[in-house]
């Protein structure tokens, strides 16, 4: 079967037979982000962070589907800065 990448649009979603840490070459830098193991996000979408218990993250965003992905560790710093220039 190999790896699968589940894209999620505000309307709709697909998925590719497509490794993230591979789809993830093919998005600009300057427009796209690694949050999580798991989750690549829109820059222009991101709104806030969630502090959770011990440390845990959860990213909000602006658009209209009101969702929340997690945030690994390793990630916190520099989503913090792209939401501080916003």
């Amino acid at each position: 079967v190999g790896k699968r990448t589940k894209i999620s649009f505000e309307e709709k979603k697909i998925v590719l037979n497509i490794a993230l840490k591979d789809f993830e070459n093919y998005l600009p830098d300057e427009k796209f982000l690694r949050v999580h193991k798991s989750y690549v996000v829109n820059i222009n979408f991101m709104d806030s962070l969630k502090l959770l218990q011990s440390k845990n993250y959860l990213l909000n965003f602006s658009d209209n589907t009101q969702t929340q992905v997690p945030v690994g560790r390793k990630f916190v710093k520099i989503i913090k800065t792209h939401l501080n220039q916003q």
